[in-house]
């Protein structure tokens, strides 16, 4: 199997499971656990389960990230791009991806998994399959972009 080294294993919980979105925006945000949790939380995320698309969709944008692509024609890319005005591209796989994103800081949506890329380093507690499909990049926007 392929798969794309994380450089650092970033920010994590003992008391949580299922938290890839959590961890993934307090590692692309810079921002403590529990801040993040709080913010996910906020929007409807339970303890120790996954979150919806509308959830993490609410809290990330809360953060300063915004979506800038929805990845191809899969059930779970429809959804996204239904839901927001964000932009339709064709599918590509999360190996493929990461080179692309050299400066800034992202979160990175595949099938099943948030990974945060951070100055085109990839941040997670292990490293990832790089054949999973994206679908959904968020990038941190700074105010007046």
């Amino acid at each position: 199997m392929k798969t794309v080294l994380s450089v650092d294993r970033g920010v994590t919980s003992s008391a949580e499971t299922n938290d890839c979105t959590v961890r993934a925006l307090a590692n692309a945000a810079d921002i403590a656990y529990d801040t993040a949790h709080a913010v996910l939380k906020k929007h409807g995320r339970k303890d120790r389960s996954g979150a919806t698309f509308k959830t993490l969709h609410a809290a990330y944008e809360e953060c300063g990230f915004r979506l800038v692509k929805v990845c191809g024609d899969g059930k779970r890319s429809r959804f996204a791009a239904q839901h927001t005005a964000a932009r339709w591209v064709d599918g590509i796989t999360f190996g493929k991806l990461v080179p692309q994103l050299s400066y800034g800081e992202y979160i990175i949506n595949v099938t099943g998994h948030a990974v945060a890329v951070v100055n085109g380093k990839v941040i997670d507690t292990f490293n990832n399959n790089a054949r999973k499909r994206v679908v959904a990049v968020y990038k941190r926007i700074n105010f007046g972009e």
